[in-house]
């Protein structure tokens, strides 16, 4: 069902398919034989391993009498081998593979849609029907925005993130400051109650700075004894919330067995501070996450016993969608052709990239039915994004699958700030063009988000960071690249956890946010994150979400955490002027006799774990 375009649609849309490369244009180009489908998503294999003719230089000159000073390597300068996961997997554990940038051209790719990380469960789950989803039995599936608890009708407004654009950037220090208690209050409240602290501990909690002989124990938040540069073991300090008075004591974590801390941690502190100033740490709580969603069994029941039941297939990809050389799209016009099938395909920004070459100078052309043509950002999404997805339905009507497009900081037509609104005419409806008077400008002209008929709604746009609801799966999903920020600001010492990658998205957990860092980005040098400290609250979870997203520029992975919440990094759609990949997950319904014992034993809600020791419901795989 094809909603009817207006005059100014269908020339705005004749325009765009003369401007950007169709997808039936992309199928007629020869190409080099596949997996699977002709016009596919392009996927290196890349495993982290230094190419021979790159070996790593070495200094070979005699050191002088006075002291050297070795250079600060940052995130983005350090070699991929000290920022990738090895490829080896842990079993049972997930695995990862190298994300290095590709050198092949995209089209000359020759390793289309091969599986590079194949994380199975050990109760084999079949794949969807593809004829299902393409006008067959399939049932569609649901789609909402986790709401606030409490909130109905038109108060409601998402748990995560913004639901509209908002006035930013005039944050006062006091606003600053009163969101920092906030978050300190509510994080206090989740450790003592729910970390599972025994009873003598928590007697024992004193405010940050209160001198003691005894054992004691202190609820703050991480930070670093310089103003800037990077935290390291000798310059951790503990601050104390406003209304226990705010003081700063440093941390001596020589008795510490095994730790992993960064700027903004909340952490409960276990030791002895004699003096007031300096705390002896013998313990130490990095966090707690929150509970996983509940479902009714009933509900459940229904979906994967019902007619028409089948599993659910999520495709997820981020930007950039071009490669660097052009602006033809042809990673995203290959992958909406694969994902066809799918019943949901979630994409992360950025879409139109502020740091592509063609676009970073701010003129952007593109060449129309009428010539070579200067645009701007907004438009310019309209001709390749818009134009593109709604190619797709109008070659597929009876296709099942719905789009998710959350975007990104470095999108160049939206919002700089953090949290980010979901994507939306910056004037609503557009404004009137003084040279074509039935078109519009400053208009997304997005297709599908909204009108009449249960099939109408077919692309959603959602904030960043969101959590949605896919049927009775709970996803949260951030664009913005935390674990590469986590990264360089976290430091540790024999960590519980000996996979890293899998350790900086359990921060994410722990602290229960979506960006835990404070400052920002987290006292290194590095890119910027523009974080709205009034909007701070509404980059926590409420809950922990079934499967966490975040497309990250370190190594591709899957990986099941301790509490069940399955984290996914698809990496990039294209890496420089080659393909990249992307993340197909498959999820199928829990056994049946399982769930008729759960509603023998009256239970109205109980907590779906899409990934469990007996029922490992989840492929994943990077294609």
């Amino acid at each position: 069902s094809v909603m009817p375009c207006s005059s100014a649609q269908r020339r705005t849309r004749t325009r765009s398919r003369q401007g950007a490369k169709s997808m039936a244009s992309l199928t007629a180009t020869p190409r080099e034989p596949r997996v699977s489908f002709d016009v596919a998503p392009k996927l290196e294999k890349s495993g982290g391993t230094p190419s021979p003719d790159k070996k790593r230089g070495a200094p070979h000159s005699t050191p002088g009498n006075g002291p050297m000073k070795v250079p600060r390597q940052t995130g983005d300068n350090l070699p991929p081998s000290m920022l990738q996961t090895p490829s080896a997997s842990i079993p049972g554990k997930g695995a990862a593979a190298g994300a290095a940038p590709s050198t092949v051209p995209y089209a000359q790719r020759k390793n289309a849609m091969a599986v590079v990380v194949d994380m199975k469960a050990s109760i084999e789950v079949a794949a969807a029907d593809p004829v299902a989803g393409l006008g067959g039995s399939r049932t569609r599936c649901a789609i909402e925005i986790v709401a606030e608890a409490g909130a109905a009708g038109a108060e409601m407004q998402p748990a995560v993130g913004v639901a509209k654009r908002f006035r930013h950037m005039f944050t006062t220090l006091q606003q600053r400051a009163g969101a920092l208690e906030q978050g300190f209050q509510e994080m206090q409240t989740q450790l003592m109650n729910n970390a599972g602290l025994p009873p003598s501990v928590i007697e024992a909690r004193v405010p940050v700075g209160v001198p003691s002989q005894d054992t004691v124990v202190c609820m703050g938040r991480i930070c670093c004894e310089a103003a800037e540069g990077k935290i390291n073991k000798m310059s951790v300090l503990l601050e104390g919330g406003r209304m226990e008075g705010g003081q700063r004591i440093k941390l001596l974590l020589e008795e510490l067995q095994s730790y992993a801390l960064f700027p903004g941690q909340y952490v409960v502190v276990e030791g002895i501070n004699s003096s007031g100033t300096r705390m002896v740490v013998k313990n130490l709580c990095e966090g707690v996450p929150r509970p996983l969603p509940r479902s009714a069994p009933d509900e459940l029941m229904k979906l994967h016993h019902g007619v028409g039941s089948q599993p659910l297939s999520i495709a997820v990809a981020a930007g950039p969608f071009c490669t660097n050389d052009n602006l033809d799209y042809e990673p995203l016009s290959d992958l909406l052709h694969n994902a066809k099938h799918n019943d949901v395909l979630v994409l992360c920004g950025p879409f139109v990239d502020v740091n592509h070459p063609k676009l970073s100078g701010g003129d952007v052309d593109i060449e129309t039915e009428d010539g070579v043509e200067s645009v701007d950002y907004d438009t310019f999404f309209n001709f390749k994004i818009s134009g593109v997805l709604e190619t797709l339905y109008e070659e597929n009507p009876d296709t099942k699958l719905q789009v998710v497009l959350v975007p990104s900081l470095h999108d160049a037509h939206h919002d700089y700030v953090f949290p980010q609104p979901p994507f939306a005419d910056r004037v609503e409806g557009g404004q009137q063009s003084p040279f074509f008077p039935e078109e519009k400008l400053f208009t997304l002209d997005i297709p599908h988000t909204g009108g009449l008929g249960e099939d109408s709604k077919r692309v959603h746009c959602v904030s960043n960071p969101a959590m949605i609801k896919v049927n009775e799966v709970v996803v949260g999903v951030t664009s913005t690249d935390v674990l590469m920020q986590l990264g360089k600001a976290e430091i540790a010492q024999r960590p519980m956890s000996s996979n890293r990658l899998g350790r900086l998205a359990e921060h994410l957990l722990k602290q229960q946010s979506f960006h835990p860092l404070f400052p920002a980005n987290g006292g290194v040098a590095g890119e910027p994150v523009p974080v709205d400290m009034t909007k701070s609250d509404r980059l926590r979870m409420p809950m922990s979400p079934d499967v966490l997203l975040v497309p990250s520029r370190l190594a591709t992975f899957a990986r099941k955490l301790d509490n069940g919440t399955l984290v996914v990094n698809p990496g990039q759609l294209a890496r420089g002027s080659g393909g990249g990949t992307f993340a197909s997950l498959t999820i199928g319904g829990l056994p049946k006799e399982a769930l008729e014992q759960v509603r023998e034993c009256n239970q109205a809600t109980f907590p779906y774990r899409i990934w469990t020791d007996s029922n490992q419901q989840m492929n994943t795989g990077f294609r």
